[in-house]
């Protein structure tokens, strides 16, 4: 089952962290034009077709609902990965303390198909490196390249660009 598929790459994830096995992942819980629907939490329209229906254009008022059910769900099995985080005793606080982790969307607007603005969490304290820990912070305007240059400098990578950034943002 999708969930438990989903759930085993996470703690998978959290053992391979854990035990220094790696120190970068990356994790695609599923593609965006996934025909994938969710009966098992009442979504049983496929999931790209919602995507489509979410900016409330949609002439089925269940449509904008049911996208938010199925990402509601996602950030819910997302939770749970970094509870376990939180959880795991790592050096003088837990493996979240000692981690970056982001988590996001691919697309802004699927109608559009556009990048901006992009739906993101970065979690962790990143070995102290982290200044923004605890904080909501927006970047009206900024690009993600930006946002991973400034992890890959937070994580030690000696390098002043990455794609089309034009610096590291403040985090």
């Amino acid at each position: 089952a999708f969930d438990e598929h989903v759930a085993l790459l996470f703690d998978l994830m959290a053992a391979a962290l854990q035990s220094d096995v790696t120190r970068v992942f990356t994790f695609m819980m599923m593609r965006d034009v996934t025909g994938r629907s969710f009966p098992h939490i009442g979504v049983s329209d496929p999931h790209h077709a919602l995507s489509h229906e979410a900016n409330g254009r949609s002439n089925e008022p269940t449509k904008p609902v049911n996208f938010a059910k199925v990402n509601t769900h996602f950030v819910s099995m997302f939770a749970k990965f970094v509870e376990k985080l939180r959880a795991t005793p790592d050096g003088e606080g837990t493996l979240l303390d000692q981690s970056m982790v982001l988590f996001g969307s691919g697309m802004g607007n699927a109608n559009d198909h556009t990048h901006h603005p992009l739906p993101t969490v970065v979690l962790g304290g990143g070995g102290g490196r982290m200044k923004a820990m605890g904080q909501h912070k927006a970047y009206p305007g900024e690009s993600m390249a930006n946002l991973l240059l400034a992890m890959a400098q937070k994580a030690g990578a000696p390098i002043e660009r990455f794609g089309a950034s034009d610096r590291p943002l403040d985090i």
